[in-house]
């Protein structure tokens, strides 16, 4: 199936450089085997923006794993996307779902969501915790940075991205194993480079930490306090240690 965009301008003949000999990606909210794909406006007006010319491939990926190749094709003004093979990669079975507040500024945790979901993360989830300093943010703006790293990185899947702003329900739905709490009060914490689980949900405070009792409920509900190393790190940063450390495994 074919699906017409927006009418545009005839593209202009320009060079065309592909990064790493890679074909573009680009989001699409769903597809199918038989061909047929939904592209939202601001992706054809990517297209239209890299310039992508008539008889060119490249890759529609739907952030569940369907990922199509395609060609372009631009007649008459108008362009179109015809389908050259579709597979749906294999959902993973390992990988980090991290947990952590807003920051004051929301751009720090848009910087790490970049980073992680390049790297792999499965999830991520802004919480609300006792220290937490409220932030504006726009859980749409994380979504979008989210399918640009993904598209970025070539990737055919999207990290969930959530928010939990209530403490008693965010415990009683964490798993019941592998839950890993880093915090910076004085007790015995597994080194986080030396965890070795397929699975794992991490739980990063804010700037302000954990109040104690919030690690003693983490604790009680079986998570194991983990240590970072001996810096203190800003939020955003833990949270990217801890997915990169694991990914790099």
């Amino acid at each position: 199936m074919v699906q017409d965009a927006p009418k545009i301008s005839v593209l202009q003949s320009s060079l065309f450089v592909l990064y790493l000999g890679a074909m573009h990606y680009f989001y699409a909210q769903s597809l199918s085997p038989s061909g047929s794909f939904q592209l939202s406006e601001d992706e054809w007006k990517h297209i239209k923006a890299l310039r992508i010319r008539d008889g060119e491939r490249l890759t529609l990926v739907d952030g569940k794993g369907g990922k199509m190749e395609a060609i372009f094709h631009l007649e008459n003004k108008t362009p179109s996307i015809y389908m050259v093979s579709f597979v749906r990669d294999v959902a993973p079975t390992s990988g980090v779902h991290l947990y952590i507040p807003m920051t004051q500024h929301a751009d720090r945790i848009e910087w790490m969501l970049e980073k992680c979901t390049e790297m792999g993360m499965l999830s991520l989830t802004i919480i609300t915790t006792e220290y937490a300093e409220p932030g504006k943010y726009s859980l749409d703006r994380l979504q979008r940075v989210a399918i640009a790293a993904m598209k970025q990185s070539q990737r055919s899947f999207l990290p969930l991205v959530q928010v939990s702003d209530n403490w008693a329900f965010l415990l009683e739905n964490l798993p019941r194993e592998n839950v890993f709490v880093a915090h910076c009060y004085n007790q015995e914490k597994k080194p986080w480079q030396k965890v070795e689980v397929k699975e794992a949900h991490v739980l990063i405070g804010p700037e302000g930490d954990f109040s104690e009792h919030e690690v003693s409920e983490l604790i009680d509900r079986g998570a194991t306090p983990i240590s970072l190393g001996t810096a203190r790190l800003r939020a955003e940063t833990a949270g990217m240690l801890v997915v990169a450390q694991y990914y790099s495994r």
